[in-house]
């Protein structure tokens, strides 16, 4: 079972034998997340330090999570873009950055990551490559905009509900945040598009595939 078409495809390249025995079985996204109170999420952004705005990126500080080309560009950002908008970076381990306009949170209850995801600005997903992109498709779910790097495994799972950049290129991802935070018309759409999107990994849905394809397998083993 792969959570992706973009992973299948390269199963397939190491392992060509297992087509026929392989299942695309995306991960389960909640679309039902509690909306939280503003006043809920204002706490989360008062203990977090994050000002009146925030940009969120979640992902550890690994290779493939390309966290220094985007703390890069987020810090080279015109300052009258950014404006008073901070970029919380939440996940462990957490990156090694100084700088007044980036917050490194680490890890964060499950309960404060709602509040971050449906109080931002954005979302900002740069990574190298992914197996499914779940932070992507909580922000979907959440109706926050998202801006993400162009991959086929993200393309498959936001399709038109994100703006895509080069993860591979500053100036293509520094335009993506400026665009993101100067575009309020486009934020808007992005917010209307993502729980649509994200409807069909609904977890009684996913759950009902995941049990037919163990069944199957159950008994084609028998």
């Amino acid at each position: 079972m792969t959570p992706s078409q973009a992973t299948a495809d390269r199963l397939y390249r190491f392992a060509p034998g297992v087509r026929s025995r392989t299942r695309l079985i995306p991960n389960a996204v909640d679309p039902g997340a509690r909306p939280r109170h503003r006043a809920e999420i204002d706490e989360v952004r008062r203990q977090c330090r994050l000002g009146r705005r925030h940009v969120l990126t979640v992902g550890g500080d690994r290779p493939h999570k390309n966290l220094a080309r985007l703390t890069d560009a987020w810090t080279t950002l015109d300052p009258n873009l950014r404006g008073d908008a901070v970029l919380a970076l939440v996940g462990s381990p957490p990156p090694r950055i100084d700088h007044p306009t980036v917050r490194v949170l680490g890890a964060v209850p499950d309960e404060d990551l709602q509040a971050l995801y449906q109080g931002a600005t954005m979302v900002v997903s740069p990574s190298l490559e992914e197996g499914f992109g779940l932070p992507v498709a909580q922000a979907l779910a959440c109706g926050t905009p998202v801006t993400c790097s162009d991959l086929q495994v993200l393309r498959e799972l936001a399709g038109e509900a994100a703006l895509f950049f080069d993860p591979n290129d500053p100036v293509s991802l520094r335009n993506a945040l400026a665009r993101m935070l100067s575009d309020g018309g486009l934020r808007r759409d992005l917010r209307r598009r993502g729980p649509d999107r994200v409807a069909r990994f609904a977890p009684p849905l996913i759950a009902a595939e995941l049990l037919s394809t163990l069944q199957a397998a159950a008994t084609a083993g028998t």
